[in-house]
């Protein structure tokens, strides 16, 4: 599974460092905003991802984009916010960028994600804590990425 995700990486960071127009990279941070779509009983959650990025040229308005990020994400309880569900993952968003304007790119591609623990927290009552639930998630995610 290592080889498919990074054999394919770095054949197009290799391609593109020697016939990019350029090689960047950066660092990304930023809010959002998550909910479970399948639990009557949540709502959305405030929560964060952070990480870096490198972006490499292959064309003069087309850009691959690799990222790798630590991202939350979880739901609250609609009625008390008594429990909180947080997991954190590990993402690799893999993308195409088409530059259509000077400061404006549309992305496309692919993520692949990592569960690093799955966490519910209750607030009040005999439950009170905070418990793994690790075992309740899938560890690997893929997903689609367009914006």
């Amino acid at each position: 599974m290592k080889q498919f995700i990074l054999l394919p990486l770095l054949s197009l960071l290799i391609f593109g460092a020697g016939s990019a127009q350029s090689l960047n990279f950066g660092v990304k941070a930023g809010p959002q905003i998550t909910n479970f779509t399948h639990a009557s009983d949540s709502k959305a959650a405030f929560l964060y991802h952070a990480g870096g990025f490198a972006t490499v040229g292959i064309m003069d308005r087309l850009q691959a984009q690799a990222e790798l990020l630590l991202s939350m994400s979880g739901s609250n309880n609609t009625e008390t916010d008594y429990y909180k569900q947080r997991n954190m993952y590990l993402n690799l968003p893999l993308t195409a960028k088409f530059r259509v304007y000077d400061r404006l790119s549309v992305h496309s591609g692919f993520q692949l994600g990592y569960l690093l623990n799955a966490k519910l927290k209750i607030t009040e009552g005999d439950l009170e804590g905070s418990y793994d639930r690790d075992d309740k998630f899938n560890r690997m995610e893929m997903a689609f990425v367009l914006g």
